[in-house]
């Protein structure tokens, strides 16, 4: 069976199937579990605006790389996003999602922008991450919250697969120049998704 949502992250749980982060968030939130309980009001609103960041920048970069740039499209979102779909769905629904995504983005004035002007952004984005985290455990002190969980799947997936084929994996290296992203992705890696 395929759960199909167009916005990611995608929660199965029960009979529900929740996607993105404020839906997942509030689902929690509406069990009695709240990562930023522990925040002060000045914390929250420092939590919301970071979380944001991390939407509007390191969402739309991912967005740009894999339905803008055509050498990714063509050799990664395309095959992959068609794949559960035969033929003629394999190549309709990756064309019609990429339309949607590419008038979103033009909305939003990255459709626009050449991939030197992404990077430029990224980098920007990924260095107030940076010194945000510093050396703590976690964005917000010692415990998890919201932006951790939602940072860790930007970065791990920016560090993990490649984009921006002949480039090599741009976003990634990008990720690497932060040493202490790079160490937060290990450490969330290890403690929660590690088969030992």
């Amino acid at each position: 069976m395929y759960i199909f949502a167009d916005k990611l992250p995608v929660l199965k749980c029960g009979a529900y199937v929740v996607s993105e982060m404020e839906g997942i968030v509030q689902l929690a939130q509406a069990k009695g579990v709240s990562l930023s309980q522990q925040l002060s009001a000045a914390e929250k609103a420092d939590l919301r605006a970071y979380i944001s960041l991390v939407h509007n920048v390191l969402g739309n970069a991912m967005l740009y790389s894999c339905w803008i740039d055509d050498g990714v499209y063509n050799n990664l979102t395309k095959p992959r996003y068609g794949s559960p779909y035969n033929f003629p769905l394999r190549g309709l629904v990756p064309w019609i999602t990429r339309r949607k995504v590419k008038a979103q983005l033009g909305a939003l004035k990255w459709a626009q922008r050449n991939s030197t002007e992404v990077f430029r952004e990224v980098e920007t984005c990924l260095m107030a991450l940076s010194e945000r985290l510093g050396d703590s455990e976690y964005f917000f002190g010692s415990s998890p919250t919201e932006l951790d969980a939602l940072a860790f799947g930007y970065l791990f997936t920016m560090i993990t697969t490649p984009l921006f084929g002949p480039d090599s994996n741009q976003l990634g290296t990008l990720v690497k120049q932060q040493a202490n992203l790079v160490r937060f992705c290990q450490r969330l890696e290890r403690e929660f998704f590690s088969n030992e």
